[in-house]
């Protein structure tokens, strides 16, 4: 014969409403997470640093026909970054996360742990490895993904050769005329499509609309959406890793 199978029963109605916590059983009290919470967990989710703080939302291009409206540059910040977006030089895939930093040499004209294995590579003739150590330049932008436009305002690394596209199809080759792509009143949707994904993506048929658009229909909106980004300037939501910190994840060491 098996052994007798012992049954507890729990009786609840002497319990008080105070001994029954609150969505659980018993004294078992559930206190269910904030949306805050959940958006900061997400923002953590995986080891990889991340050269922006937490909080920014990215733009994805999907694959296929993208139409989004590049915002402009925060008024004080304009002639500073003479363009609507901030100029980055990016180390990719650095260490067993594949982080990113931003290159300390290029962005702050400091020592760079990767431009010095960079340099290290190319003297041993390595130039495949010397290939994957070079900064990346990308230019950081907010704007609007006309397909989602209640996201509001997303950051994209552009590639520079994007950038390169839209200012070269930005004046009017006969009259000289530029099309103010971020103008917030009589500005351009900007069109692309996408192919591919990861090391392989490439972007095509790009081209700006010739009919001028205000940013948004709905002028609260559009005002709701130029605050943000003067209230999160792109080149104060930066990460800037120390030294030490690249050079330990580069070597695949915990970083102080």
């Amino acid at each position: 014969m098996g052994l007798p199978i012992r049954q507890n029963k729990i009786s609840t109605q002497n319990k008080s409403a105070s001994q029954k916590g609150t969505g659980g059983r018993g004294n078992f009290a559930y206190s269910p997470p904030t949306a805050e919470e959940l958006r900061a967990r997400a923002q953590r989710h995986g080891s990889r640093d991340s050269f922006f703080q937490q909080g920014v939302q990215f733009f994805t291009p999907k694959a296929g026909d993208n139409t989004v409206r590049i915002l402009p540059p925060p008024p004080e910040k304009a002639k500073e970054w003479r363009s609507y977006g901030v100029r980055l030089h990016v180390h990719y895939g650095i260490g067993a996360d594949e982080a990113a930093y931003l290159c300390l040499d290029k962005m702050k004209g400091e020592a760079c742990p990767v431009c010095q294995e960079r340099v290290k590579a190319k003297s041993a003739d390595e130039d495949d490895l010397a290939q994957s150590f070079r900064a990346v330049e990308r230019i950081a932008v907010y704007l609007i993904d006309r397909s989602q436009e209640g996201k509001g305002p997303l950051v994209w690394n552009m590639p520079q050769t994007i950038d390169s596209d839209i200012c070269g199809r930005s004046v009017n080759k006969r009259s000289g005329a530029v099309y103010a792509v971020d103008h917030p009143e009589e500005g351009y949707d900007v069109s692309f499509t996408r192919e591919g994904i990861g090391q392989i993506t490439k972007y095509k048929s790009i081209d700006i609309s010739r009919e001028a658009t205000p940013l948004s229909e709905d002028d609260d909106v559009a005002s709701t959406w130029l605050q943000h980004i003067v209230d999160h300037s792109l080149d104060e939501m930066l990460v800037y890793h120390d030294y030490d910190h690249i050079k330990a994840a580069y070597e695949g060491k915990a970083a102080a």
